[in-house]
């Protein structure tokens, strides 16, 4: 069971995580995201996201993506780069600039309100064929897996130690 209520952004851990990297959104945030700014789910996620992926099981065939708002060091409206770290744009002056409708790990993955979870659960939501032409729709192009380098590797190994 996920708690849906948004928790304040007064917890160290939940900062650190914001200043570490966006999490991801599911599909039914997106819109209400883009009306809170105006915005319609395109211009939102052309302006505001990158386009995040898992790989896995996926209906979607073996490559599951995702959508989060873009890190500081991002080009909003395209694929995530092979090493996703970064500060959240949306995390401004050490709050959530976005709180009311931040993405739904960013709300649930902190303080301890996983039950069971883990990252790959947001993913599980978009591994639809709907969720997936959304993605398409709204980007505007077909979505496709980085090709990483060794340096790359090396960058995710080093991060994820950090962490």
């Amino acid at each position: 069971m996920w708690r849906t209520d948004r928790p304040s952004c007064e917890c160290g851990d939940c900062r650190e995580a914001c200043a570490r990297m966006p999490g991801w959104f599911a599909p039914n945030e997106i819109e209400p995201a883009a009306a809170a700014m105006g915005l319609t789910a395109a211009e939102f996620v052309r302006q505001h996201c990158t386009v995040d992926y898992l790989v896995g099981t996926a209906e979607s065939g073996g490559e599951i993506f995702v959508l989060r708002p873009a890190n500081i060091d991002d080009r909003p409206g395209e694929m995530a780069r092979p090493v996703p770290f970064g500060q959240c744009k949306f995390f401004i002056e050490e709050r959530c600039a976005i709180h009311a409708t931040k993405p739904m790990e960013c709300a649930v993955s902190m303080c301890s309100q996983w039950e069971d979870g883990d990252h790959s659960r947001i993913g599980k939501l978009w591994d639809n064929a709907e969720a997936q032409r959304l993605i398409r729709e709204w980007i505007g192009f077909e979505p496709a897996m980085p090709q990483f380098s060794i340096a790359d590797v090396f960058e995710i190994i080093r991060r994820g130690m950090q962490s």
